[in-house]
């Protein structure tokens, strides 16, 4: 006969001890240690013990536990806040906060830092700003276009540190190493504008080169040519009536029909009239 032994049974934890809290921090370790990507409910049950359809119970999708690692990163932000008797001071204090806990969770602030978490902590978040911005002075309209750019310029800084946390430290070394070399071994014709130093190797005016650009020369301006000043046009005037040519008077026919060789520009009628007048001794 041989010995059959049972299979060990799995247990399940009891679903008490599963809350939305427990089941975030679940979430932020994941992401901390293998990245944004390896988030799902399957991984969350695995390490929480249950099944992921537990998790179910207490979010109705991934978008969901996003918005609630997002109340997360603002409740950490608010911990321990009070607002300052200067405005400046307040905008200032929250702005540091919220960049502190983005580079806390740089993984989970990559990843929802542009959400809306349309909870208390994000309430409580705007009506400080809002406070502040009305001690400042500020009402309406402007109030509320200044809170947008306030907020946006936070959130936007801080997940770009964030997502740059999230770099291994090879790409984080590629990156920077990128503006000192790349950058600097284009051909002057790809990037015309950008600040150049001479190559690695030689020496430049004021010394080594230690992989910091230097600025570009001033270009030399070639003095313009002095333009030559635009002659008047020579337009006939408008509205002016065309000259009529005069016609010669008597004497002027007169002393034309002497002229030698011939009746010249006097035909014969004229020259009968011309004598008619000579005859009558009319002047």
């Amino acid at each position: 006969m041989t010995d059959q032994t049972p299979a060990p049974v799995r247990r399940r934890r009891s679903l008490g001890f599963l809350t939305p809290d427990r089941i975030v921090d679940a979430a932020m370790e994941i992401m901390e240690r293998d990245g944004a990507e390896a988030l799902t409910f399957r991984r969350l049950g695995a390490d929480l013990g249950v099944d992921h359809t537990a998790v179910l119970r207490h979010f109705r999708g991934k978008d969901d536990l996003l918005l609630a690692l997002t109340h997360r990163l603002l409740v950490e932000s608010l911990e321990g806040f009070a607002p300052s008797a200067e405005w400046r001071a307040t905008l200032a204090d929250l702005a540091r906060r919220v960049r502190r806990a983005c580079r806390a969770h740089p993984h989970a602030a990559a990843l929802v830092a542009g959400r809306t978490a349309r909870r208390d902590a994000e309430f409580a978040g705007a009506d400080i700003v809002l406070g502040a911005l009305l001690d400042a002075g500020l009402r309406g309209r402007e109030a509320a276009s200044c809170y947008r750019a306030l907020v946006d310029i936070t959130l936007a800084y801080s997940a770009f540190e964030a997502t740059q946390l999230t770099l291994s430290d090879d790409a984080m070394a590629g990156d920077r190493g990128a503006w000192r070399r790349d950058y600097l071994a284009l051909p002057p014709t790809a990037t015309p504008t950008s600040p150049r130093s001479p190559p690695p190797g030689r020496r430049g005016r004021r010394g080594p080169v230690r992989g910091r650009p230097r600025t570009l020369p001033r270009r030399r301006r070639t003095p313009r040519r002095p333009r030559r000043p635009r002659r008047p046009r020579l337009t006939a005037p408008r509205n002016v009536p065309h000259r009529r040519r005069r016609r010669r008077p008597a004497r002027a026919e007169a002393a034309a029909s002497q002229r030698p060789g011939g009746q010249g520009r006097c035909g014969a009628g004229s020259q009968v009239r011309i004598s008619f007048i000579r005859a009558t001794g009319a002047s």
